[in-house]
């Protein structure tokens, strides 16, 4: 009964509009999306679940951006490790190719996908496409804590300035941003460069597996350069490294230990 389709739809969809943001601003945005979603997303969602969508196309054409709109979220009947994902995409195709290697190198595999194209009154057509995804490499995810370096990572990784690489699972096993993702990948280039007999990709996976560790390296490396920090400065190197020495106590494989061992010592070394 909440639903977008018919008359009644589109009066329930005009009212949640202008609870959301007003008469004025509310009236705008209905004109402008009002008729402009397609029968399949009109019978799955509800009106008030549409507000949110019409505010990121709206963004989106304001913008002017290359960059994709993008929304990281979670249904309240979906199981903790379920995630779902929104991309829109203004006049331009959005290729799932482009999306799914992304997507699977953070951690995730696609259960299913709902592409829309939506028509806006003023002639802007949107792809959006909703991904339905399973946490491979953890459990529960708290959706709320992740997404901002979610979305700024897939970001990153869609425009091309970082890597799309095993080392963006940290993203959800850690709660890392893409800065601190950069630094721990750097640190794997330079081993690699140096000779080991551990491939990145055995790397990546010893930090999947010790996402505590991972978060405190990368918060040592931040601690040690980070140049708004003063004071506290020693305080704070010294208790993480306690911390990580206690974890690194509890690391169950003799290889996993060596490169996380190897990683302590090359950013202890490290001299601004």
């Amino acid at each position: 009964l909440s639903g977008l389709r018919g008359p009644a739809g589109l009066n329930r969809l005009h009212a949640a509009l202008v609870e959301a943001q007003g008469e004025e601003e509310g009236n705008r945005l209905f004109r402008a999306f009002g008729r402009a979603f397609p029968a399949g997303y009109q019978e799955r969602l509800p009106a008030r679940a549409a507000v949110p969508d019409i505010l990121l196309m709206d963004q989106l054409v304001n913008a002017g951006s290359e960059r994709p709109g993008m929304t990281l979220y979670r249904r309240l009947e979906d199981r903790p490790d379920i995630l779902r994902f929104k991309l829109v995409r203004p006049n331009q195709p959005l290729y799932l190719s482009d999306a799914l290697p992304i997507l699977e190198n953070m951690g995730l595999k696609v259960l299913f996908e709902e592409p829309h194209r939506v028509e806006a009154a003023s002639g802007d057509v949107f792809a959006m496409h909703d991904f339905g995804m399973r946490v491979t490499t953890s459990g529960a995810v708290d959706v709320d804590a992740v997404r901002d370096a979610f979305q700024d990572a897939f970001a990153r990784i869609w425009e091309g300035s970082a890597e799309n690489d095993g080392f963006n699972r940290l993203v959800l096993t850690a709660g890392l941003a893409a800065d601190d993702i950069v630094v721990l990948r750097a640190y794997c280039k330079y081993i690699l460069q140096l000779g080991t007999p551990f491939s990145q990709n055995y790397i990546e996976n010893t930090f999947t597996t010790n996402p505590t560790l991972a978060a405190d390296l990368a918060s040592l490396f931040n601690a040690r350069f980070d140049p708004a920090l003063s004071a506290d400065r020693a305080t704070r190197t010294a208790a993480l490294e306690a911390r990580i020495a206690q974890g690194l106590d509890g690391v169950a494989s003799l290889d996993e230990d060596r490169i996380l061992r190897r990683y302590l010592g090359l950013i202890k070394a490290t001299l601004r």
